[in-house]
Order: structure tokens, then C-alpha cells, then sequence
């Protein structure tokens, strides 16, 4: 037994058993929550930014594209306007109305063959410089050595009420076919555009 004067045994076993987990050491693991909290915030605001960046460059391009596109329908409609304007400038030609009239008066009479060929040409003088001098000649360079038809890509045709054709420019298409028709379909005296 023991005595007052001897000191008591250390127990062998322990009742309590410690813990084989790790501990979470917080003055590890807080500051990289932190770091990794405020990586993916970093990469949102930075994926936030880009995305702006890219919406604004987008919204800048589509008011240069719209700045261009004004600018080619403004010269376009004054490349019309110009073209127009030449061609009325030929209808209301007092000395193409007066040989288009001569020439019309003229036609029943075989004896006056030689009469209505001379307006014609004259006609067809008139439509020459006004197609070289409006732009509505289009030269094709093309093979000589080629035996082909040339492509007719543009020019002047005077046409009558009838729909026979009384002057052409040179190279300028044949009044046939799809062109025939398209001018058919269209209302006498209106400025028409289009493609047959």
C-alpha cells in the first residue's frame, strides 16, 4: 500500500484517447481561403472587364460600319442621281426629239431609207459620246485571237413606242431576251432601276 510519504504510482493507461486528426491550423488555411477567395473574385471582374471591352469594341464597330455604309448609299444615290440625269439630259435633247420624230414619220416611206439611216446615225453619234462621256461604256479587254462574241456589258439604246429599237450605242447590249423584257414591264416616262 502505499504510504502518505510515497508518492502515488502514474496510471498506465489513460482513459482518454487523443485525437489522430490533424488539427486545422487556422493561421495556415485562413489566408489562402482568403487568396483563393479573392483569385476567383479577380477572375470574374477580370472576365466582367473583357466582356465589357468586347461589347464596346463591338458597339464601336458597328457605328464605323454604319458611318461607311451612310457614306457608300449617299454615293451611290448620287451616282443615280448622275446617271439619271444624263440619261434625261438625252431625252429632253431637242435634237434627239427632233430626229426621234423625223424618224417615226419617215419609217412607212421606202423611198426615205436613206434619210431615216442618216438620223439613225445621228442618233447614234449622240448616244457614243454621251455613253463614253456618262461612264456607260464598259470596255472588256479580251483575247483578239479569241473568235468569240464580245460580252455587250453596258451602253445607250433608244427605243420606240413599239418597242423597236431606233439607236444603240456601240457595245452596248442586245434589246432581246431578259433586257426586252424587263423594259416592257416597266411604266413609260418613270426612272426604273434593276437587273434583268
Amino acid at each position: 500500500m502505499p504510504s502518505d510519504t510515497q508518492p502515488a504510482p502514474e496510471a498506465r493507461f489513460s482513459i482518454v484517447e487523443e485525437s489522430t486528426r490533424p488539427k486545422l491550423d487556422w493561421k495556415i488555411w485562413f489566408p489562402v481561403a482568403v487568396l483563393i477567395l479573392v483569385g476567383l473574385v479577380g477572375m470574374f471582374l477580370v472576365s466582367k472587364f473583357v466582356e465589357g471591352q468586347r461589347q464596346q469594341a463591338e458597339n464601336d464597330w458597328r457605328i464605323r460600319m454604319g458611318i461607311v455604309a451612310d457614306s457608300r448609299a449617299a454615293d451611290i444615290n448620287h451616282w443615280f442621281d448622275q446617271q439619271f440625269g444624263e440619261l434625261y439630259a438625252v431625252a429632253q435633247n431637242q435634237s434627239v426629239q427632233v430626229y426621234i420624230q423625223q424618224i417615226s414619220q419617215l419609217a412607212g416611206d421606202a423611198s426615205q431609207n436613206d434619210q431615216v439611216e442618216g438620223l439613225k446615225e445621228y442618233l447614234r453619234n449622240i448616244l457614243t459620246v454621251t455613253a463614253d462621256r456618262a461612264g456607260f461604256t464598259v470596255k472588256v479587254k479580251t483575247d483578239v485571237n479569241i473568235n468569240e462574241t464580245q460580252p455587250s456589258l453596258g451602253g445607250l439604246i433608244i427605243i420606240d413606242e413599239k418597242g423597236a429599237v431606233l439607236a444603240a450605242s456601240p457595245n452596248s447590249p442586245a434589246y432581246d431576251g431578259d433586257l426586252k423584257a424587263f423594259v416592257a414591264s416597266q411604266p413609260p416616262g418613270q426612272n426604273t432601276t434593276g437587273f434583268p
